[in-house]
């Protein structure tokens, strides 16, 4: 799977019909966003929890030699992934954004 796809639907006039282009589009080529340049949607205090409570849960895990003890220890990465990146898929799938954009700039995008 590329990121920046380097073929597009067609118009009848055989112009590139963005329209037909799902998801967030990156500002140049018109494709879609890889997930290293997603915008934040997780807040700085639950991200901050996400990574301590992931760490914990990584090291009562790992203490834990059992396979609840490595599913536990998979749950605190996955949280500790969301802390470090701020990116939480389930937020993204229900249109949730907590992250604080009042002081980040605006970009305009034009199709």
């Amino acid at each position: 799977m590329e990121l920046y796809p380097t073929t597009f639907p067609l118009t009848r006039q055989g112009v590139r019909n963005l329209d037909q282009v799902k998801g967030p589009f990156a500002p140049i080529s018109g494709g879609p966003v890889p997930a290293s340049l997603r915008i934040p949607n997780v807040s700085e205090y639950e991200r901050a929890a996400s990574t301590v409570v992931g760490g914990a849960l990584i090291g009562m895990g790992l203490s834990n030699a059992s396979v609840g003890g490595a599913l536990l220890a998979l749950v605190g990465a996955g949280l500790v992934y969301r802390g470090l990146s701020g990116d939480c898929e389930l937020y993204r799938v229900m249109g949730v954004n907590t992250a604080d954009r009042a002081n980040a700039p605006t970009e305009m995008a034009y199709r």
